[in-house]
């Protein structure tokens, strides 16, 4: 089972990394093929930029609403 991010957090801030590791457990939950991919493209899309993008910043630190909108609900 996929750990989310701390629920109680009240940024609901997230790296680009953590938020494409969080999704990708949610997407191979779900068996969704080749979740790390989607994931990737996922933030990709959110940010509007290109589907490497998360690749080479994994370090970039995301709002909370992004991070909610991306996440299960969004």
């Amino acid at each position: 089972m996929v750990e989310p991010r701390d629920a109680y957090d009240p940024t609901g801030a997230a790296t680009v990394g953590s938020l494409v590791s969080e999704l990708t457990g949610l997407l191979a939950e779900a068996e969704v093929e080749r979740a790390g991919d989607e994931a990737r493209d996922i933030v990709a899309s959110l940010v509007d930029q290109p589907r490497f993008w998360p690749a080479l910043n994994r370090g970039v630190v995301l709002g909370g609403v992004l991070c909610r909108q991306a996440g299960p609900a969004g």
